[in-house]
């Protein structure tokens, strides 16, 4: 009967079908950038993922990443983006080999996103949309809305509190605020935010 059992387990537990359970458990994600630099010392890879994710679901698809490989190298580097994040500007997620796997979560995690998204936000007004915007690992969600000919966002933080300030339009689905601030939702519906020297440093995500 043992040696049943042991002969079932072997079967069980074959190469392939680890392979196949390991498979079925990684996140969906996307290699966007792949590449090594420092001479061949570290493996740079960029990754896209639909939305955050658990710290071992990053670790799940750095896993496979790393051993996705034939060449050995002393450091894998793992970035992960989020739709609204563009390469070379910052990342959510990082996951480091040397050797040994680090995940460091650098933006909002899944479950302070699922928080700060649940629910209906009441404003004055017709509502033009909501985004989110994951600030430096804080969740706000931004409301644009129009009472009568004049455009208000209200911002709200993750403590409960919110802000209201009106918006200039100044173009289509373009506005400014009194503090210089210029928004505008692109073509994809999500918020652009643009810094003082007129360039997009961040994007909000439409939600509704």
């Amino acid at each position: 009967m043992m040696i049943r059992s042991a002969v079932f387990l072997a079967l069980l537990f074959t190469p392939a079908t680890l392979m196949a359970q390991q498979t079925a458990t990684v996140p969906k994600h996307t290699i966007i950038s792949d590449k090594p630099v420092n001479n061949g010392a570290i493996r740079d890879v960029v990754v896209r993922i639909d939305a955050p994710i658990s710290e071992e679901d990053v670790g799940a698809i750095a896993n496979k990443i790393k051993t996705s490989s034939v060449r050995q190298y002393p450091t894998t580097s793992i970035f992960f983006l989020l739709p609204e994040q563009t390469l070379n500007q910052g990342a959510w997620a990082r996951a480091l080999f040397k050797p040994t796997l680090k995940v460091t979560i650098l933006g909002a995690s899944a479950e302070a996103t699922k928080k700060a998204t649940a629910g209906e936000r009441v404003v004055d007004g017709e509502k033009i949309g909501e985004w989110k915007w994951d600030f430096v690992g804080q969740i706000r969600i931004i409301v644009i809305a129009k009472r009568g000919d004049d455009f208000f966002q209200t911002t709200f933080f993750d403590d409960g509190s919110k802000r209201e300030e009106e918006l200039g339009n100044i173009g289509l689905n373009q506005f400014s605020n009194k503090r210089g601030t210029k928004v505008a939702i692109n073509e994809a519906g999500n918020l652009d935010i643009y810094g003082e020297d007129g360039r997009i440093f961040e994007r909000a995500v439409r939600i509704k």
